[in-house]
């Protein structure tokens, strides 16, 4: 049996730490691409398609001005 010296396994420690960690770095990266694609898609559809345009279109003033003659009615 062939022992391997503590020279050989320090480079193949050296090697294994090396491609995990071009591994980690491109899925990092791959991670960053792929989540800053999201954040400009969610960006650009509430701007083009913003919930907005399901609200109530009546004058918020009018509605607000007739809620506080009920109230001040309801008070007298």
């Amino acid at each position: 049996m062939v022992r391997a010296s503590h020279h050989d396994s320090a480079l193949l420690r050296y090697v294994i730490i090396h491609f995990l960690q071009d591994c980690v770095d491109n899925t990092l990266r791959s991670i960053d691409w792929l989540d800053g694609a999201m954040v400009t898609l969610a960006i650009y559809t509430l701007n083009f398609f913003h919930p907005g345009i399901w609200l109530n279109k009546a004058d918020p003033t009018s509605t607000q001005a007739s809620q506080q003659e009920a109230d001040e009615e309801a008070a007298a």
